[in-house]
């Protein structure tokens, strides 16, 4: 029983209680603040991406609708598509074909019956009837469209599937006929491959109807629906919707977190996906220092009171020792702040990063630079309220070659709750980029 216990013992066990206890409590409540907070900004971030990458599609289109009108709206073309003879639309379309070399099949013009009348690159098209494509059925109504996936109709890609913008051919506000360009939908894959985030963020397309259209998994291109895999209700819901918003979904074997918005020109929804485990990383990684300091401050606690005075210094130093080479070998920067913003400590991570020597950041501001342009007087504001703050940050090495950290900065607090300082861990993610 606990009388029994010689007093030593007892010490020892009040002293790991008295670590342990608020040790874990603190943790759990540093875990939860934390990954709410990384949660929040990661959900933000993936609508904003799905909004930037739905403007950079949107802007591509805009071009390929603004070519369409101006053929459209050529004299020549007008002249043709009233009196019915396209020879020289014909010659024309060819010439500007072969001049803009843009990546689409070809341009075609129908006549106010849908049939094609020219056709730049496949004259066996000539005589197709395509009256009941949507896109024409808009023209008609006088309204300029992006339509499509829809399979090509004709001998010379017959079943192929293509993305159609058009434009109607008017005037006097009589509709005489359509200018269509038909583009290969891998164009958007191209478009779509050009964000990616950490190694598992990435974007992709679907329409409407929940079908695929632009993903890094080829294979998944034109071949799979939202509402066919379990789990993605709440992602089809919001695409059904034709909401901005947030989901989270298992692919793969893997908990994603998304944002999602959908785009006025085409009703196209654009999603930027992220793996949840790769998300709270940061938070892991301040938990495992947080137990490595906690087991050490066990260690310095059980060892105080259990070597006596005369002997207390030797293992004391012999902890303090280890601690210092835990931080002197640590591969990630670990940066000091006082409430002043100044860096009053770094560890040799910072030199073997950067080049530059830890004695030489010491008392400059550390650099929040970052691919979104957040303002530092914003993180700042953040972390002074006593939220921390995540993110990439752009450095330059003392060589001048770039320098990418994930980093994680976060306030640190008194007794009373006053921010005393900040502690700033960067991860070197400069080679997964």
């Amino acid at each position: 029983m606990l009388k029994d216990v010689a007093l030593k013992h007892r010490m020892i066990l009040g002293g790991v209680a008295a670590v342990l206890v608020p040790f874990l409590l603190a943790g759990t409540i540093v875990y939860v603040l934390l990954s709410g907070s990384l949660m929040e900004m990661t959900r933000e971030r993936s609508v904003r991406m799905a909004m930037d990458m739905a403007a950079l599609i949107d802007a591509n289109l805009m071009q390929e609708i603004k070519l369409a009108s101006s053929i459209a709206a050529d004299p020549t073309v007008v002249r043709a598509s009233r009196s019915g003879d396209y020879r020289h639309v014909q010659a024309k379309l060819e010439a500007l074909y072969k001049r803009i070399g843009r990546p689409f099949f070809t341009l075609f013009v129908l006549d106010r019956k849908g049939i094609v009348r020219v056709d730049a690159q496949f004259p066996r098209q000539m005589g197709v009837n395509l009256s009941d494509r949507d896109y024409f059925l808009r023209a008609r109504e006088g309204k300029t469209s992006v339509t499509g996936p829809v399979p090509a109709r004709g001998p010379s890609t017959p079943g192929d599937p293509i993305v159609i913008v058009s434009a109607p051919i008017r005037e006097d506000n009589e509709f005489h006929g359509v200018v269509c360009i038909p583009f290969d939908p891998n164009f958007l894959g191209a478009i779509v491959s050009q964000v990616r985030t950490g190694k598992t963020g990435y974007a992709y397309l679907v329409n409407s109807e929940g079908l695929v259209l632009a993903h890094p998994k080829k294979e998944y291109v034109l071949r799979v629906r939202l509402q066919d895999h379990p789990g993605t209700e709440e992602i089809y819901k919001l695409v059904q919707a034709g909401r901005t918003g947030t989901a989270s979904y298992y692919s793969g074997g893997a908990r994603k977190v998304v944002g999602l918005t959908t785009m006025q020109l085409t009703g196209w929804t654009v999603a930027f996906a992220q793996n949840r485990d790769e998300v709270m990383a940061p938070v892991n990684r301040i938990l495992w220092i947080m137990l490595v300091s906690g087991i050490l401050f066990l260690i310095m606690t059980i060892t105080t009171i259990v070597i006596v005075s005369s002997r207390l210094s030797s293992p004391v130093q012999r902890l303090l020792e280890r601690m210092k080479k835990m931080t002197e070998h640590s591969t990630e920067i670990i940066l000091q702040i006082g409430t002043d913003r100044k860096i009053a400590f770094a560890n040799p991570a910072f030199e073997r990063i950067t080049g530059t020597r830890p004695e030489e950041v010491i008392g400059t501001e550390p650099d929040f630079a970052n691919p979104h342009n957040i303002p530092p007087d914003v993180i700042w504001d953040s972390l002074n309220s006593g939220t921390p703050w995540s993110g990439r940050v752009s450095l330059r090495a003392i060589d001048g070659s770039p320098v990418t950290l994930d980093v994680m900065v976060m306030p640190l607090r008194n007794s009373n709750g006053t921010v005393e300082g900040y502690l700033e861990i960067g991860r070197d993610v400069t080679k997964e980029l």
